[in-house]
């Protein structure tokens, strides 16, 4: 495995993602699916507006479960220091 971040028993690997633009999250969690073997978390601490609304949210997330480089089942975000897990639908 090419480093991803954390072990989560019951998830595996994880690697924690904090692109600079929401634009940027489906290609983030691609990477660490496919280079990294990881289970992707994305943070919003480092967006340039700083806040992510839920249809942001929503969207973000749908574009990387129908992408073909998204291997596993779950999305997490962290956001304003709050963990949120997505199942893939």
């Amino acid at each position: 495995y090419a480093n991803p971040d954390l072990w989560v028993d019951g998830i595996g690997f994880v690697d924690v993602k904090s692109p600079k633009e929401t634009t940027n999250c489906c290609r983030n969690a691609n990477h660490a699916s496919k280079e990294q073997y990881a289970c992707v978390c994305l943070t919003n601490h480092s967006f340039k507006s700083k806040v992510i609304t839920e249809k942001q949210l929503e969207d973000r997330n749908r574009a990387i479960w129908i992408s073909d480089d998204y291997h596993h089942e779950y999305i997490f975000w962290l956001i304003d220091g709050t963990l949120r897990k997505y199942k893939r639908p």
